[in-house]
């Protein structure tokens, strides 16, 4: 289910796949890369079936600070180095999944056309969320961020093993 994210930029269309996001990103916020990458997957189909998007076309908007995420967006869309991008962590949407910090919810518009997702509930794990948040707050232990850093490769394992329209639930 690791197929990869196509984009249009101006006449060409590039293949963006999850070791491109990788690379771009590093393996730190391995989950937040994957879930990035499981968002645009989902999405651009979503909202352009007869052809791929257009990348200068593309805005999102999102709750989630997640680095991983954010890059995942930039690499493919360059929503964010161009101004597309916007994140309001305060933005609670009804349905949507509470993260580390902010929620996880993601809007992407292209061409006037809007879908917006959350992962499904029990996808990621309350241990996931407690570690993070110990984390953040400086009181995370060397044996937590191990533990932690495993559970965002698990993460990321099981979000790149499902389709895309396995991992979330639209919002309206």
């Amino acid at each position: 289910m690791n197929n990869g994210v196509k984009i249009r930029d101006r006449s060409d269309v590039m293949v963006f796949s999850f070791e491109d996001l990788v690379k771009y990103h590093g393996r730190q916020n391995i989950g937040g890369v994957a879930l990035g990458f499981k968002v645009l997957q989902f999405a651009l189909p979503t909202l352009s079936p007869n052809e791929v998007p257009q990348r200068e076309k593309i805005e999102i908007f999102s709750a989630f600070p997640g680095s991983g995420a954010i890059d995942a967006f930039e690499m493919v869309t360059r929503a964010v180095t161009q101004d597309r991008f916007r994140l309001d962590t305060a933005f609670d949407a009804p349905g949507a999944l509470e993260a580390v910090t902010g929620h996880f919810y993601f809007r992407i518009t292209h061409r006037g056309r809007a879908v917006a997702v959350t992962p499904r509930a029990g996808l990621i794990p309350d241990r996931f969320l407690e570690l993070g948040r110990l984390n953040k707050a400086g009181g995370a232990t060397d044996d937590d961020l191990i533990e932690f850093q495993g559970m965002k490769e698990a993460l990321a394992d099981t979000l790149l093993a499902v389709d895309a329209g396995e991992v979330f639930q639209t919002l309206s």
